[in-house]
């Protein structure tokens, strides 16, 4: 769509059923030029983060130990490989 949309995504899914928005929607508000018009990015769940443009990630890991601040606990750890990354 262009050099810096549309967005990876990490999207929870807590619940059946949950719908988040391909092909007509990327990311929380990025209408697909095709299917966009069917429906709008608000009907759909958002992510619960986009990752930026041309970014892959590879795998992931939720941390729950206690070697790294507080801060990181509960939280997921994602390895990206692409041409452009989020610090």
């Amino acid at each position: 769509m262009g050099d810096d949309i549309p967005s990876d995504e990490l999207n929870h899914a807590p619940e059946k059923g949950l719908h988040f928005g391909f092909p007509y929607c990327h990311g929380s508000t990025i209408s697909d030029p095709q299917f966009g018009i069917k429906r709008t990015c608000d009907e759909f769940t958002p992510p619960a983060m986009e990752l930026g443009a041309h970014v892959a990630p590879l795998g992931m890991r939720f941390y729950t130990g206690r070697m790294f601040p507080h801060k990181y606990r509960n939280q997921v750890f994602i390895a990206e490989h692409g041409s452009k990354g989020n610090s």
